[in-house]
């Protein structure tokens, strides 16, 4: 996918990797690209 972002096909994409974690790219205002992960926090709880 980040080929596809490289040659301008796309702008940017976000890609859920899993329940917590996602990942997104595009490019920056150079032309590079510009990959973020978003990790969301999890609370356990022992039972």
């Amino acid at each position: 996918m980040s080929m596809h972002v490289c040659n301008g096909k796309i702008k940017k994409i976000s890609i859920q990797l899993s329940e917590n974690v996602k990942v997104g790219i595009s490019t920056d205002t150079n032309g590079l690209l510009d990959i973020k992960k978003e990790i969301k926090n999890i609370s356990r709880q022992k039972i």
